[in-house]
């Protein structure tokens, strides 16, 4: 994964219209610039680090193993990851983080570092037969490779000049993100016994979907669409690559990347590249490799007798909906947890008429590969969240109770990975992993979540997808020992383990032990098909002959059906098929005909054994000293165009761990011929943001008073301070954040002078200012699909005031804002409310408003001021529409919108309306990745009967 930080800055104060306060207000959008929060590790977190000649390996206290594993791992690949870019990266440092339990990594230039999240995952279908961090340090450290190759041409003009910011952005606009991913998932492949490409999950539902539609055109296969679900770039991106790479040579990826890198300012520079080094553009090259594609899958199962089974939810559905690990409840009624692209995740069941109905809400899922039921309880696993640490998350496990329909919460402090429970629904089973990844296999009370058994883990073994057995005696869980992984069997009471198969080569997954029989899902056959092995005799069956994919299998408990998901380009359907071993395929007689696309990049990196042949070094191990590391420039010169008449030069620096944040530099006034120094610091490593900031420099303006052309100047000098404390609240389907801020700032005015003085004006002045402010939300989770949250509050109070002595100028403002989500007519509609109250007690000054006015009207300052909005949002059409390279619109939506305001006025009240509505495009530009979102406005004012026309700049996402 790549990650490029972003910094954005905060509002301006605004003052009343004479010549010296209207640009006193300039001072502010420097000095009262926030820092977004850093995402942080606890505190009292110790960290040490170990220096290699390419690494700096840092790791918290007591995760010393792994620091070792790691240097001399990520040391053994340094040459080898390498050489098919033709390029050896400088030394960078490499972050282990232990504190959460996500499963993740990521490499990025905001400061240049990578970062490492050690907790391995449960899903089978995700992991392989890897180590999940040796996956990634090949993965991982790909991209660093990426990274430093594209220092060349004007790229390296611009890392000169700029930054490693810079870097990162004209990297990415020379050459498309699914080379990015794609060839790190290569490399993770060719390197390994395991590794994404060789699993067959992973190309399914770009498999169903060339079968069954013929697949995409270019732009919409990489873009992506609100339609129809896409395989994200990662597939892409593997697929792209490793054709360049079968079809044109090992160095394809080098030369074209050196040619797309050294010029990344022209349009379609990757396009033209490739042209040049194959002959063929890039949608030609697409065109060819999607061709591939399908006639490998196409003939892959041209001779398979595909398994018939009987569909269980037949989807009513357009969209591409999942149903997936169905399980059978106590009355046999079929569970299962649906999501998509227009549907956030919920536990549903199926009613007698086969409608879904919907149970219960999940909150952060952690999707481990399964859901398990037993008695009247299902169980599943969910992340939980520190208030104020991000780096630092916790996995429960959920209790949700059929016949009461409540939910219940096991371990909120906890780390348990995976959940089973017993057929009679009182003990769960899950993995215990501490934050130095030792891990044990532990029994939980389902009520209480009191520990009732923890097996002993002398190797330190790695389990996943641990399950009760259909008569509660025993467990079947999944066991690594990497590269080889195997299907085990604990019994409950004595905690004797045994051993039914094991492999380096299939992807065995997904084990449910009933009777005497152990089903598994395994790729055996070249695709995922589900298999059983008779405990007695030892013989192993093919179950099933899928021509996509099938997964995630459940026995009834008499042993008549097998329910399971059969892949679909609308996704996950439940089907289900007799439990007849008879009619089963004898392993030794399965037609096995595996697609293995990856093959020539195995044989082009020639280091397939690579991480069977790692060293074991001990390097030196030292006390990382953070306060002597808490400034990191990664961005100089021109840092910040604020318009196209200023300019500001300097630097901005942010440490390793994210603790201390620092830009400082001089600001020119094209405009005006001036200038002035200023800096913001922010250190967030304590349970309080502290934050400051100082200016000081020159500043002038022409003002015409009775046709006169004044020249006003004066010098000024500023300086705050304020303390945050951010919230992270997240505990169920509603996402929940809050926050409380005080800032405190100074601001002196000298030298103020002007050719023509009135008596009544002041030259010089003081402003000391407090502000305070506090937020909160709690929004529902969203699907792609929805625009606004179904349901919703937020709130934000805000106080400003000039309570010191000395102060020059003297206001007071408070104000609150709420908004209000509701679902709308369809699925997919919006309704959101807005109310507003702002109260100002102005002397000489204006603080700036804090909440929205009246959509047409220009602002207007009231004493008191309370205004209400209410707008109603809808998608209209998704028309995925590609206007040649230029252009691709996902989606068009609308907003309407009516706006009242009464504003008070020592004299009057004043009442003003609007009604409007918004036209926005969701849309890509020149085949780049991140969503665009432009719109028209269009206001009438009904006390004036007039129209209002704007143009709307809104989001970028991806």
């Amino acid at each position: 994964m790549i990650k490029v930080n972003q910094m954005v800055g905060c509002f301006q104060p605004m003052l009343k219209p004479t010549a010296l306060t209207l640009l006193l207000l300039c001072f502010f959008h420097s000095i009262f610039a926030q820092v977004p929060v850093m995402e942080n590790n606890p505190a009292t977190l110790k960290w040490n680090e170990i220096i290699t000649d390419n690494f700096n390996v840092l790791f918290p206290k007591g995760f010393e193993k792994e620091g070792q594993r790691m240097a001399n791992t990520l040391e053994h690949l340094h040459g080898p990851v390498s050489k098919s870019l033709g390029k050896k990266p400088r030394p960078i440092p490499i972050l282990l983080q232990n504190q959460g339990v996500i499963s993740n990594g990521f490499v990025t230039l905001g400061p240049r570092r990578s970062e490492f999240y050690t907790s391995p995952p449960q899903d089978y279908k995700f992991l392989g037969n890897n180590d999940w961090l040796n996956t990634l340090a090949t993965h991982e450290y790909r991209h660093v490779v990426q990274f430093d190759k594209s220092i060349t041409g004007i790229s390296k003009l611009g890392y000169w000049f700029f930054g490693e910011d810079v870097l990162a952005g004209l990297a990415f606009i020379s050459t498309p993100l699914w080379l990015w991913e794609g060839d790190a998932v290569g490399i993770e492949t060719a390197m390994s016994g395991s590794g994404r490409g060789r699993i067959p999950y992973f190309q399914a539902l770009h498999r169903a979907n060339l079968l069954d539609r013929g697949g995409f055109k270019y732009q919409k296969q990489y873009l992506r669409s609100y339609k129809d679900q896409i395989p994200n770039h990662y597939l892409t991106g593997y697929l792209m690559t490793t054709f360049l790479r079968r079809t044109y040579g090992d160095d394809i990826l080098d030369r074209v990347t050196e040619r797309s890198f050294s010029w990344p300012i022209l349009p379609f520079t990757f396009s033209r590249a490739l042209k040049k080094e194959t002959g063929l553009n890039l949608t030609r090259n697409y065109n060819l490799m999607s061709e591939e594609m399908e006639g490998l899958y196409e003939n892959q199962v041209a001779d398979l007798k595909l398994t018939s089974f009987e569909s269980v939810n037949q989807k009513r559905r357009k969209a591409y909906t999942e149903y997936a690990y169905p399980q059978l409840s106590a009355d046999r009624s079929v569970l299962a947890i649906r999501y998509g692209i227009g549907d956030i995740s919920q536990l549903v069941e199926q009613e007698s008429n086969g409608s879904w109905r919907v149970l219960h809400t999940l909150g952060v899922w952690e999707d481990n590969g399964y859901l398990s039921s037993g008695g009247s309880k299902v169980v599943w696993n969910e992340i939980l969240f520190h208030p104020r640490w991000d780096k630092t998350t916790y996995s429960s496990i959920k209790v949700f109770d059929l016949k009461t329909g409540k939910a219940a919460t096991l371990g909120k402090r906890k780390r348990y990975k995976g959940a089973g429970i017993s057929p009679d629904g009182t003990i769960v089973v899950t993995i215990e992993s501490s934050i130095d990844n030792q891990f044990n296999i532990v029994l939980l009370d389902a009520k209480s979540g009191n520990v009732l058994n923890r097996f002993e883990n002398p190797g330190n073994h790695f389990y996943s997808m641990p399950q009760f057995a259909s008569n509660g005696l025993s467990i079947v869980a999944l066991k690594h020992a990497a590269p080889r992984k195997s299907i085990v069997s604990i019994d409950v009471k004595s905690g004797q383990e045994t051993e039914w198969i094991t492999s380096s080569t299939e992807n065995l997954g997904h084990p449910v032990l009933t009777g005497e029989w152990l089903l598994y899902a395994s790729d055996a056959s070249g695709l995922d098909n589900l298999y059983a092995l008779n405990l007695s005799s030892k013989e192993r069956f093919q179950i099933t002959s899928s021509r996509v994919g099938a997964y995630n299998p459940s026995v009834t408990s008499d042993e008549s059906w097998v329910y399971y998901n059969e892949m679909t380009k609308d996704g996950w359907d439940i089907v289900r098929i007799p439990f007849e071993p008879a009619g089963w395929t004898k392993l030794q007689d399965m037609v096995v005909n595996p697609v293995n696309y990856f093959e020539p990049l195995v044989l082009q990196e020639n280091q397939a054994d690579i991480l069977n042949t790692v060293p074991e070094v001990t390097f030196d191990v030292k006390k990382y000293q953070q306060f002597k590391h808490l400034f990191r420039p990664y961005g100089w010169g021109c840092i910040n165009t604020l318009s196209d008449r200023q300019i500001e030069l300097g630097l901005y620096s942010q440490n390793i761990l994210s603790t201390m944040y620092l830009d400082a530099g001089y600001t020119i006034n094209l405009t005006e011929g001036t200038g002035y120094w200023s800096a913001n610091l922010s250190y967030q490593g304590l349970p309080v943001i502290l934050d400051a900031g100082v200016l000081s420099g020159t500043r002038s303006v022409f003002e015409n008073v009775n046709n006169d052309n004044r020249l006003y100047t004066w010098t000024e000098k500023g300086l705050n301070g304020g303390l945050r404390i951010p919230f992270h609240l997240t505990h169920s389907k509603y996402l929940e954040d809050a926050s409380v801020a005080a800032m405190f700032s100074s601001t002196l005015v000298e030298d103020y002078a002007n050719p023509v003085l009135d008596i009544d004006q002041q030259r010089n002045g003081s402003l000391y200012s407090a502000q305070y402010s506090l937020s909160y939300s709690r929004l529902l989770k969203q699907s792609k699909r929805d625009i606004y949250p179904k349901w919703g509050q937020s709130v934000s109070l805000s106080y400003f005031d000039t309570p010191f002595k000395g102060s020059d100028y003297l206001s007071t403002l408070w104000s609150g804002e709420a908004y209000l989500y509701l679902p709308g007519l369809l699925k997919h509609h919006s309704v959101r409310l807005r109310g507003a109250y702002q109260k100002e007690d102005i002397n000489n000054y204006r603080f700036r408003s804090q909440v929205q006015y009246v959509r047409g009207y220009g602002y207007t300052s009231f004493k008191d001021l309370t205004t209400f909005s209410a707008n109603y949002a809808l998608p209209l059409v998704c028309p995925d529409l590609a206007l040649g390279p230029l252009l691709y619109v996902q989606r068009v939506r609308a907003n309407a919108f009516y706006d009242y305001g009464i504003g008070t006025t020592p004299s009057s009240d004043v009442t003003f309306s609007s009604v409007g509505l918004d036209l926005f495009l969701d849309y890509n530009i020149m085949r780049y990745l991140p969503v665009f979102s432009t719109g028209v406005r269009m206001v009438y004012i009904p006390d004036q009967n007039t129209y209002v026309f704007n143009v709307l700049l809104g989001s970028i996402g991806f």
